[in-house]
C-alpha cells in the first residue's frame, strides 16, 4: 500500500472513531449530523495540534543549544509551533494523500534554467507531493527542469531507497540528455542522496546536494517511531557511522547542509551538521516546514544556481 492510500484509509478510520465517541458521548436527542461534523473537525484538529507539540517537547529534551542570534522569544516559539502545525495539517490533510494531483515527479517542460536537472527527494512517512511549495518558489525563479519520486514502502532500507534515486537519476539523464543532475533531500532524503552517490555508482552524476534538516548523524526521536530506516537514522546509528566512514578519504559530492536550530523531529539539532559540508544554521522554522520556508527558498534557489556555475556540465557529451 502507498503512503498516500494508506493515510487516506487512515483517515476514514479516524472518523469512523470519532463516530463512535460521539454516539458515546452524547445521547439520542443531542445527535446531529452537524454536531458530528462539528466534533469531528474539532478532535482532528487537536490530535494534529497534540502530535505537534509534543515532537517540540521530545526535541526540546534533546536539543542542541541554540547561538543566541537564533534563540526565540516565547512569542517567536508559539508562532514557530503553530506554522509548523499549519504545514503539518496541508502536508497530511491534503497534499500526501492527493499525491497524484500535487507531486508531479516531471516538470511540465524541460528548462536550462539552473544548467543540470533539479531532483526532490522527500523524507521519511512523506513522498513526491511535499515539495509542492518548493516547486511553485523554484518555479518563480525560473527553475522549471525539476524531478521528484515518491519512495516506498515507507519503511524501507535506506540503501534500497538509494537504489530507486539512482534509477531515477539515470532516468532523468536519459530523458533530458544531461550529464549530472543537482539533488535536494529533505531528511531522510539527504541521506537517501548520499547513499545513491557514494553506494549507487552516482556520484559522477550528481553535481551537488543540499539537504534539509537531514539528520546526518541521527536523532534521538527515532526511539519513538519504527521500521528500518527510523532504525538506520538513530543517534549515531551504525549505519550512519559506516556511511560517513566510507566517505572518508574519497572526493565526495559536495553537500549544502541547510539545517534549524528548533527543528522538532531532528535533535540534537547539531546532528544535522556534516563535517565535509557547507551548514547553514537557521532558527524558528520546524522541521515539515523548512522546504515551505521562504527564507530557505531563496537560500536553495542560489545553492543551485552556485552549484550550477561551479562547472556542472548541462548537456551529456558523446
Amino acid at each position: 500500500m502507498t503512503l498516500a492510500r494508506g493515510i487516506r484509509l487512515a483517515a476514514l478510520i479516524e472518523l469512523l472513531l470519532y463516530g463512535v465517541c460521539y454516539a458515546w458521548i452524547w445521547s439520542p436527542p443531542g445527535r446531529s449530523l452537524i454536531g458530528f461534523a462539528a466534533f469531528a473537525v474539532v478532535a482532528y484538529l487537536t490530535v494534529r495540534l497534540a502530535a505537534t507539540c509534543v515532537s517540540f517537547i521530545l526535541a526540546l529534551l534533546h536539543r542542541s543549544p541554540a547561538p543566541n542570534d537564533l534563540r526565540l522569544d516565547p512569542l517567536q516559539w508559539a508562532r514557530l509551533v503553530l506554522r509548523e502545525y499549519w504545514v503539518t495539517l496541508l502536508c497530511y490533510g491534503l497534499l500526501h494523500p492527493w499525491v497524484g494531483r500535487f507531486g508531479p515527479v516531471a516538470p511540465a517542460r524541460t528548462g536550462t534554467d539552473v544548467g543540470v536537472p533539479v531532483i526532490l527527494v522527500h523524507g521519511f512517512f512523506c513522498n513526491a507531493a511535499y515539495w509542492w511549495g518548493m516547486r511553485r518558489a523554484l518555479r518563480a525563479a525560473g527553475i522549471e527542469s525539476v524531478y521528484s519520486l515518491s519512495l516506498e514502502p515507507v519503511y524501507n532500507d535506506i540503501d534500497a531507497f538509494g537504489r530507486q534515486l539512482a534509477e531515477r537519476i539515470e532516468q532523468v539523464l536519459s530523458e533530458t540528455g544531461a550529464d549530472q543532475v543537482l539533488l535536494i533531500g529533505h531528511s531522510m532524503g539527504g541521506l537517501v542522496s548520499r547513499a545513491a552517490a557514494l553506494r549507487h555508482g552516482q556520484a559522477a552524476h550528481v553535481a551537488g546536494i543540499i539537504t534539509l534538516g537531514t539528520p546526518h548523524f541521527g536523532t534521538a526521536l527515532a526511539r519513538f517511531s519504527w521500521g528500518l530506516n527510523v532504525r538506520q537514522m538513530a543517534d549515531h546509528s551504525d549505519w550512519l557511522v559506516e556511511l560517513s566512514r566510507q566517505e572518508e578519504g574519497l572526493s565526495p559530492v559536495p553537500v549544502t547542509s541547510i539545517f534549524s536550530y528548533h527543528d522538532n523531529i531532528v535533535a540534537p539539532q547539531e546532528n544535522a551538521i556534516l563535517a565535509r559540508a557547507e551548514n547553514h544554521a537557521v532558527g524558528g522554522v520546524g522541521h515539515l516546514s523548512l522546504a515551505f520556508d521562504p527564507t530557505i527558498q531563496h537560500r536553495v534557489i542560489r545553492t543551485l544556481r552556485g552549484y550550477s556555475m561551479s562547472g556542472a556540465n548541462g548537456s551529456r557529451s558523446g
